[in-house]
């Protein structure tokens, strides 16, 4: 891409890895997202479910404990 990709761009990559099963990528477009927008709860709880998804429970468990160390809780 000629610029840096935005928060929508890495919305829609970080969705798009949870449909297909890329982890690595997700990975990466997490961590650029939380860059962009680390108060974004909707990322990190996406990113718990990707984790979920895969069996990586301890990542996703870590995910989630550092929303509550933020101060922030998933919305009903």
């Amino acid at each position: 891409m000629p610029m840096a990709p935005d928060h929508f761009v890495l919305g829609g990559l970080l969705d798009a890895c949870r449909i297909h099963g890329n982890l690595e990528a997700a990975e990466r477009a997490g961590k650029q997202l939380l860059e962009l927008d680390p108060d974004n709860e909707g990322i990190y709880i996406l990113l718990s479910n990707i984790y979920k998804s895969m069996k990586k429970w301890d990542d996703a468990k870590r995910i989630r404990k550092l929303m509550v160390k933020r101060g922030m809780k998933k919305a009903s």
